[in-house]
Order: C-alpha cells, then structure tokens, then sequence
C-alpha cells in the first residue's frame, strides 16, 4: 500500500508521516530528506526536481516490490506527480491512499520562523506552491495539523486507509 502524505510546506507532513508510518508499520520517503541525500539542497531548478522525484518513485518501487507499505511524504503540489506515483501503485497492484495535510497560514508563518532540520521552504516558497497547487481529483482525507491532535489524525488516517 502507498500512502500519500502532501500539502503545503509547514503543514505538518513530516511530523504526521513519521508517526503514521511507526503506526502502521510501514517504510517512510520524505522529499526533503532525499534532496538532502543527493547534495542537492538550495536547487530547485526543473531539472533537480524531477531528480529527486524520480530517485523517491524508484524507492518506492523498491519497497513494493519487497512486499513493504510505504509513507510517501511531499509536497505532490502538481497533479502530475501524484498521477506518477498513483501509476507506480497501480502496476503493483497496490492500494493509494491520499492525505492532504493543511494549516492556517498564521500557524504556517510560526513553524517556518522555527527552521526545520530538511526542509528549506519559506514563506516566499510556501506562497509561490499555494498559488501552483493543482485541484486534487483523488479522494482524500483532508486532516488540518493545527486543529486536531496527532492521535485523532492517526485514527482518522487509518480508518481512511481501511475504509
């Protein structure tokens, strides 16, 4: 099973995914920290985007192919890339599920004056994604990181998977 977790930047993914994933039990990707793995930090260009997109999607692959549930966690602001890892899913005949992670942006403008240890958006950057962010078709859980507990997203999260 894949599980998507996406959103805008400071929405809370990681924080969510991470305890998800231990949840679960499944295997975790993050979009950050595999840019970060690359040497590839402070590059944004088309061209390191589609890098670290593609390196996520073969470990995805990998973990399927092992027979292994995997937490995908990213921004996945493009339908193309969600239709990318939907596809991979779908030729391993696995289940996705998509969790589409929000906060308001006051609650967005305190945790990107924290810094986070990956990620390197701010401001600038989250206004430019949720300007880009194309309409999610998918069904989805929408879970709000400021509004909710950590455990009432996990249980609605895992109802929605087992839905």
């Amino acid at each position: 099973m894949v599980i998507l977790v996406f959103g805008l930047p400071a929405t809370g993914k990681t924080y969510f995914s991470e305890a998800l994933a231990e949840a679960i039990e499944a295997r975790r990707l993050n979009t950050d920290m595999l840019r970060h793995r690359l040497g590839k930090q402070g590059r944004y260009d088309p061209e390191t985007k589609q890098l670290v997109y593609e390196k996520l999607l073969e470990k995805v692959k990998d973990f399927l192919n092992r027979d292994l549930d995997v937490v995908v966690d990213g921004t996945f602001h493009l339908r193309k890339r969600r239709e990318q890892l939907k596809k991979i899913a779908r030729d391993s005949r696995r289940d996705i599920h998509y969790i589409l992670l929000r906060a308001s942006e006051n609650t967005v403008r305190k945790r990107l004056q924290k810094g986070r240890e990956y990620s390197e958006a701010d401001l600038k950057v989250y206004k430019q994604i949720a300007i880009d962010f194309e309409p999610v078709e998918e069904e989805h859980l929408e879970l709000w990181s400021d509004r909710e507990s950590l455990q009432n997203m996990i249980e609605k999260a895992k109802a929605h998977i087992n839905g």
